[in-house]
């Protein structure tokens, strides 16, 4: 699959983050799927590596409540429709990382839905879709 953006002002990384910050977990190895996951997504969708700077930096953009949304309302205006959808699946996954959604990640993953411009209706049958998928 081609690469969806460049991402030189960072903004899906900070969306990618935004989903990590909302687990909230302290467990290392729940905090290394997580960042195994980032990783992972934001490579499927730039093409490039995140180095150990770029994890610092997005780790950091995500601690700035609102960052990872003004990033996401930004990318809804640049993103076609399957480049949205793209994006909302690369979350997804990250949220899935340890294994569930938990209620934040939910709530998070459901304003980025919001943001890229699904109802209600469209983010649920797209969590059903990936959920299916992961299973």
């Amino acid at each position: 699959m081609s690469a969806l953006r460049s991402d030189d002002d960072g903004a899906l990384l900070r969306v990618l983050f935004g989903v990590v910050a909302a687990d909230e977990l302290d467990a290392d190895d729940d905090a290394d799927e997580g960042l195994a996951s980032v990783r992972t997504a934001y490579a499927d969708l730039t093409g490039r590596a995140l180095t150990d700077a770029d994890v610092e930096a997005g780790r950091a953009a995500a601690r700035s409540e609102g960052t990872w949304l003004d990033a996401a309302q930004a990318l809804a205006r640049e993103l076609d429709d399957d480049g949205k959808q793209r994006l909302f699946a690369a979350a997804f996954t990250v949220a899935l990382a340890d294994g569930f959604v938990l209620d934040e990640e939910d709530r998070v993953l459901s304003t980025l839905a919001a943001a890229l411009g699904m109802n209600e209706h469209e983010y649920r049958l797209s969590v059903d879709k990936l959920l299916a998928a992961a299973h």
